[in-house]
């Protein structure tokens, strides 16, 4: 492990209390110095993970071997996975802030902190994809499972690297999430749905049936009987 020391301290001391702060200034090694603004993003778990820490760089890279550690003790053991990734929706998101009482919205090229961007080429997104998804195959228990959200953009893709990740025989599920309000593209039906995909890592996986009661039982009193021609036969 590289050994890290911080460079510029500031301590204060009040009424028998010490707070101390640091710059985020660290120092790798003998002669790497990093500075607060330094990209924060390092390679783990056998360069199979891309992670990035916001905050001071001496707290980035404590979580970086911290969660690196956490990858390697859970292998294997994970019951469960849920995962909402990008949709390339082919849009940047913004947010409004206030300043000084005034709205304004942000642009990912004005300030440092970026927003959501959701634009990719098919080729980078497809991979960004695959080796998420063989990632969570190895993180997974025999027992486990993974739900995977998405929508109309690249269900279809992802779909096919699911059966390639996990195997076409290992699918239980497409569970439609429908909603109120969709899309109205010119030419075609509103978008109302989105999707999630239900599949386990083999077929010893653990699944708990849900069973919700019924809100309107009185509504659902009566048996229907068959249509007149279709009437039982009387054998004698």
């Amino acid at each position: 492990m590289i050994e890290t020391h911080a460079t510029t301290i500031l301590a204060v001391k009040k009424d028998g209390q010490v707070a101390m702060a640091g710059d985020g200034q660290v120092t790798l090694g003998q002669s790497m110095i990093m500075k607060h603004t330094a990209r924060k993003v390092r390679r783990l778990y056998d360069g199979k993970i891309v992670a990035g820490f916001a905050g001071a760089t001496a707290d980035a890279f404590t979580l970086f071997e911290l969660f690196e550690a956490k990858l390697k003790e859970f292998r294997g053991k994970v019951d469960l996975i849920y995962i909402d990734p990008p949709f390339d929706s082919k849009a940047d998101y913004k947010k409004t802030i206030s300043l000084r009482g005034n709205k304004a919205e942000s642009d990912t090229s004005t300030f440092e902190e970026k927003q959501y961007g959701d634009i990719w080429t098919n080729d980078e997104y497809l991979q960004f994809m695959y080796e998420r998804l063989i990632l969570c195959r190895e993180l997974l228990s025999d027992t486990g499972s993974i739900y995977l959200h998405c929508d109309w953009h690249k269900s279809h893709y992802l779909r096919g690297i699911l059966d390639e990740v996990f195997g076409a025989n290992n699918f239980k599920n497409e569970i439609f999430w429908h909603y109120s309000d969709g899309t109205a593209p010119t030419g075609a039906f509103k978008r109302k749905t989105d999707t999630i995909y239900f599949y386990s890592k083999t077929q010893n996986a653990t699944f708990n049936e849900i069973r919700v009661p019924c809100l309107n039982p009185e509504r659902y009193n009566k048996i229907d009987e068959p249509p007149a021609d279709q009437q039982p036969m009387k054998i004698h």
